[in-house]
């Protein structure tokens, strides 16, 4: 009978020792998913990143070409050494200028 009853005491630990590895298991499989999908968003938030980060690179590169910096400079009213601005007054008076009148 002693047999019996250490028998039903291993066995009820045995029982418990599994079931409590299997919890176990079960809940780092459940980190494991969790933490394939956060690195599975970081990797696209990873590529985002790295297209703006190429999307500004090309930028400041057209913005060092020295046609590109004339060009905004000349926008912005700077002139080129030695260049002379004009400004007409009076646009309407070119108008009559090409249709006969001497």
């Amino acid at each position: 009978m002693r047999h019996r009853i250490r028998l039903l005491y291993v066995v009820a630990a045995a029982f418990v020792i599994a079931a409590s590895g299997l919890m176990i298991i079960n809940r780092l499989d459940q980190d494991i998913a969790v933490m394939r999908d956060i690195n599975a968003e970081i990797r696209l938030q990873q590529v985002a990143v790295s297209a703006q980060q190429s999307d500004y690179l090309q930028e400041l590169a057209r913005k060092e070409d020295p046609v590109y910096i004339r060009t905004m400079a000349r926008g912005y009213g700077y002139l080129m050494p030695g260049e002379i601005l004009f400004k007409v007054v009076n646009p309407e008076v070119f108008d009559d200028v090409g249709e006969g009148t001497p």
